[in-house]
């Protein structure tokens, strides 16, 4: 299918190994052109005794041939591995998705788990995350810009897979390494080869590809002050205003 809203949604504290929305594309291109707008995910961070790796599963996974997807206006807390694109180091192709104006709070990982593909990243808001962020990998393109990221721990890296991918990083709050200590941001090294982390919070490579839509980049600021006013359910699909 193509042309799919998901859109004003509650859903949570799913059993393991279901995903909250799971987009499972197939050869051909298909599904694409998904809006997934202003929905409440959210479960637990807590561990469960023998629940393994598909505790809760993910949140928002996109995999295979599923492309050209926007994630708008979430509001996304307390789960372990939110979302990955690609389900292996083997699923990797073109896709485009962009990610404005979520807000993610009290999470652990996968911000998203990036495998290829470009992604575009703005106005989010990153609060309280627990081991990694946006983890762009398999030579990955990411733009990253306007967010704010606040008591996050490696909030942009490249682990865990066999390549490292590429972000570039624009008018975030965060704008050099001085700001680390003042918005909390913390680094732990990988354990896995190649990686790198944006310790020195600098572009590795500009984002290669044309942006074929019109936006507005807000304030990371008034992404801080407003945005958990507006995101997720139950809002009256209502959106960021910064006058």
């Amino acid at each position: 299918a193509s042309n799919i809203i998901i859109r004003n949604m509650t859903i949570g504290l799913l059993p393991g190994k279901i995903d909250a929305i799971g987009i499972e594309g197939q050869s051909g291109g298909v599904p694409s052109n998904i809006w997934i707008d202003h929905n409440t995910l959210f479960s637990s961070t807590k561990d469960c005794a023998g629940a393994g790796d598909l505790e809760f599963d993910g949140l928002i996974d996109s995999k295979a041939g599923a492309h050209h997807i926007t994630y708008s206006y979430n509001y996304i807390h307390d789960h372990q591995k939110v979302g990955l694109i690609g389900s292996s180091d083997s699923d990797a192709s073109d896709r485009y998705i962009t990610f404005h104006h979520n807000v993610y709070s009290n999470v652990v990982s996968r911000l998203p788990l990036q495998r290829a593909g470009y992604t575009h990243l703005y106005n989010n808001l990153y609060s309280n995350v627990l081991t990694s962020g946006a983890n762009i990998r398999m030579g990955g393109y990411s733009l990253i810009e306007g967010n704010y990221f606040e008591n996050a721990q490696n909030p942009v890296t490249s682990r865990d897979s066999s390549a490292i991918g590429y972000w570039e990083l624009r008018n975030n709050n965060v704008k050099s390494p001085a700001d680390f200590a003042t918005y909390g941001i913390k680094w732990v090294a990988s354990g896995s080869s190649p990686s790198r982390d944006a310790t020195d919070w600098t572009t590795t490579a500009n984002f290669p590809v044309g942006i074929p839509y019109a936006y507005t980049v807000q304030d990371p600021a008034c992404v801080k002050q407003r945005l958990l006013n507006v995101a997720g359910a139950g809002k009256g699909l209502a959106t960021l205003s910064c006058n």
